[in-house]
């Protein structure tokens, strides 16, 4: 079997270079998982004793820290499905759920309102009204209806006008809203190429803008959000927090999940209002209730950690537990903390109401990490370096590891950096990229990382030496690490 290639002239080592390799190495993986217990961690394998100098001469340049959180991914979904298309299962045979994207302050590319709560979880798109989801969708249903010379019978705006003339003649709040969707789409579609197309974009944004209004007064939950995302971006002219918060706030209040969870972000960054953590709690507790992922989430760590002004007693705590378990449940990349904060959970136990449970921990982590969360890859690729919990593994160490400093995690990089300085058997020993990995982890503010540089210049490894480099990462980290304990001792207090 060839041994994977791993690249050295800029960080970004793949351990699933090699296929069968990483197929070997995910079997591992099952195998440990399927035997190991939470008594406590298995013997260690032969297969690292060869570097275990190396790896105590690295340690010893370096100093502890603590690993910094990622930042997400958002995927775009399908425009034709209204169906959750089949996902495949983890190594782990864990289900990856899909999940609505909920940005904070921007509006779906689809323009299209928040479904229903109950189906955030369905990967799917599409209005109440437009049944068809594309132009090209359209064209093959006249075409197939009404033979292949009616996909002009009609123009766009003789289809506005007609549509237009019947929302003003029922005045129904959820037509007008529909409406309103049509316009917004059209108008935003219009390249303001000259000045006739810019007329009649910014025509049909004033009509749509008038639309929302007069279907929000009416009580189209729908359109308040929509009007509050729409003031929240800036679509009808420069972006009103204060105007987004009261109409996210008045659908929050009618239940919305989307709409409630926009309000606690807004109270709790102060967009349009002053921070306020009771209402923080109130909204978040409504849109957990009506099943927002995220929502549910926040409020189970704030309930178990005690934030926001909750109470710090058994009770809350185990609402809290209650409320991450259903947020793992539907867990997806913008909600891949969930399992992390249940797996610690489990990792350490709690009290009597959690009993330690190390394997099903393991099984949380890597449900996390598939998902995208930075911080449980790296904690999976600590693992497996040292062999806690499980047996080490050297090709799944770096591979985690990599997953973690690819999405700005600097204990991934730190991690990636002890790799290349010891070397494995897959992975050719390379001080350069081990400068690199520590001098990366340094830009982002690692205190290790800073002291680590110190060393290497004063010794020349991967660079060449240089004092006077040394003393100046040796004093920033000086600066710096006064600086966090400022921070923390301010935060404390």
């Amino acid at each position: 079997m060839q041994p994977p290639s791993y690249p050295h002239s800029s960080p970004g080592y793949t351990a699933s270079s090699s296929k069968e390799s990483l197929q070997n190495s995910f079997v591992s993986a099952q195998q440990t998982l399927a035997s190991c217990s939470g008594s406590g961690p298995l013997p260690p394998s032969a297969e690292l004793d060869s570097h275990a100098q190396s790896r105590d001469t690295f340690a010893s340049l370096s100093v502890s820290s603590e690993p910094e959180a990622p930042q997400k991914t958002v995927h775009k979904t399908p425009a034709k499905s209204v169906k959750t298309p089949s996902i495949p299962e983890s190594p782990l045979g864990l289900r990856k759920e899909d999940s609505e994207t909920f940005s904070e302050r921007s509006i779906p590319s689809h323009l299209s309102f928040t479904p229903k709560a109950e189906i955030f979880t369905q990967n799917h798109i599409m209005s109440p009204i437009m049944h068809l989801s594309s132009a090209t969708d359209s064209h093959e249903f006249l075409q197939h209806t009404l033979g292949p010379c009616s996909v002009s019978l009609v123009s766009t705006e003789k289809v506005l006008e007609l549509y237009g003339r019947n929302a003003k003649k029922i005045r129904d709040p959820e037509v007008q809203f529909s409406y309103a969707q049509i316009l917004v789409r059209n108008g935003l579609t219009i390249k303001p190429d000259d000045a006739a197309e810019t007329k009649k974009r910014k025509e049909y944004l004033l009509e749509a803008h008038d639309l929302l209004k007069r279907s929000s007064r009416g009580g189209c939950v729908d359109a308040q959000y929509f009007l509050g995302d729409s003031y929240a971006v800036g679509m009808f002219g420069k972006s009103d927090d204060s105007k987004a918060l009261s109409y996210f706030e008045a659908a929050g209040k009618a239940r919305h999940a989307e709409g409630a969870y926009r309000t606690a972000v807004c109270y709790r960054k102060g967009w349009g209002c002053s921070p306020d953590s009771r209402k923080v709690v109130k909204f978040l507790e409504i849109a957990a209730l009506n099943n927002h992922p995220v929502a549910m989430m926040e409020y189970g760590i704030y309930c178990f950690k005690g934030l926001m002004g909750l109470p710090d007693d058994i009770i809350t705590k185990r609402q809290g537990i209650s409320w991450l378990k259903r947020a793992t449940e539907v867990a997806s990349e913008l909600s891949c903390g969930a399992p992390y904060e249940l797996g610690m959970i489990f990792l350490n136990g709690f009290r009597d109401i959690v009993i330690q449970d190390t394997k099903y921990a393991i099984k949380l982590f890597f449900h996390a990490a598939s998902l995208g969360h930075a911080k449980s890859a790296s904690l999976l690729g600590k693992f497996y370096e040292v062999g806690k919990l499980v047996e080490p593994n050297a090709d799944l160490s770096i591979h985690f590891y990599n997953m973690a400093a690819s999405s700005g995690d600097v204990d991934g990089m730190m991690g990636l950096c002890s790799w290349y300085f010891v070397g494995s058997d897959n992975l050719k020993q390379d001080y350069d990229e081990a400068f690199a990995w520590a001098l990366r982890a340094a830009g982002c503010g690692m205190v290790k990382a800073m002291l680590l540089l110190q060393r290497f210049y004063e010794l020349g490894i991967g660079c060449e030496k240089d004092l006077a480099k040394a003393r100046y990462w040796a004093d920033l980290a000086k600066r710096s690490a006064g600086m966090n304990s400022e921070r923390k001792r301010r935060t404390f207090e």
